[in-house]
């Protein structure tokens, strides 16, 4: 039994008249009769009383019209939905993120995503790098937003973002009331820093600032970049910051800018293979948003 078939039966038990039926199949009237008749072969049952004046359903094929209907129906609302996956209008993204990207990368792309989208369901999940590429590895995230490529292997990345790196004093601070800094100032400075391990991509943009020089005594390795804020303020030591998130930075921490401007970078990662529509529109949005906050 083909859904052709139950087109063809739909269609001659709506009009009971084959011409009519023929005419809105955009068929003639010969094949539409067959297919009738096979039909009634596979099922066993007649489905029309047919005269020479008139067509009309049987028992056995007024029960079978209901239910061949809900068939179709079911049929053009399967076909309507994968329409929408195809085109990136409906399914899941499951997406990974540094904490960082929750100031201002992610919040623009979600927003312009689920306008563009609203069909497709987000699975927001917070993770270090390093988390988000061993799930992106494991098929458990569809994409990921990284700081860094370090620890990204086996993965495909794209940058999405650049931005400055800032130096976050005390308030308090000898250098607090200066507009830059250079990284030999820094280098008995008790620094919050990040464990290589879990952020292996922003602590390898960190290193080479402090490239020829002694690296700070790390007074403590910390995940959350705002709880590194939240030790600044209280006076434990300075820390090293995208731009994005000292924009949140207590009044009582310093901002200052480090010579010679060094850049961190925010990666798109997903696995190799084809990514589904809905994450290339995922992705499609979140270069643009990319490109706007770089300019």
């Amino acid at each position: 039994m083909e859904l052709r078939q139950l087109r063809y039966f739909v269609a001659v038990a709506e009009e009971l008249h084959f011409g009519r039926a023929a005419r809105r199949l955009h068929i003639s009237q010969s094949p539409l009769s067959a297919q009738i008749q096979k039909l009634e072969h596979e099922l066993g049952h007649k489905l029309l009383n047919r005269t020479t004046r008139a067509v009309t359903l049987t028992g056995f094929g007024r029960d079978f019209h209901r239910r061949a209907a809900e068939v179709l129906h079911g049929a053009d609302e399967l076909a309507s939905g994968l329409g929408g996956v195809s085109e990136g209008q409906a399914g899941h993204v499951r997406l990974g993120f540094v904490s960082s990207a929750s100031y201002a990368l992610l919040p623009r792309t979600i927003r312009m995503f689920r306008d563009a989208a609203p069909g497709v369901t987000l699975h927001l999940e917070p993770l270090t790098s390093s988390e988000q590429a061993e799930q992106l590895r494991e098929g458990r995230l569809d994409l990921g937003i990284l700081r860094g490529q370090e620890g990204a292997t086996e993965l495909r990345t794209e940058e999405i973002l650049a931005e400055e790196i800032m130096v976050c004093l005390p308030g308090d601070h000898a250098l607090a009331e200066r507009s830059e800094v250079c990284a030999q100032e820094l280098i008995q400075e008790p620094l919050i820093f990040f464990p290589p391990r879990e952020m292996p991509g922003y602590a390898s943009e960190i290193q080479p600032i402090f490239h020829g020089l002694n690296f700070p005594p790390v007074y403590t390795r910390i995940i959350q970049q705002e709880t590194a804020l939240g030790f600044v303020a209280a006076g434990l030591g300075i820390t090293l910051l995208p731009e994005s998130v000292t924009a949140f930075a207590p009044s009582t921490v310093s901002l200052a800018r480090l010579s010679g401007r060094p850049r961190t970078r925010m990666y798109a990662a997903f696995a190799q293979g084809q990514l589904s529509p809905a994450a290339q529109l995922f992705l499609r949005v979140l270069r643009d948003v990319g490109q706007e906050l770089h300019s």
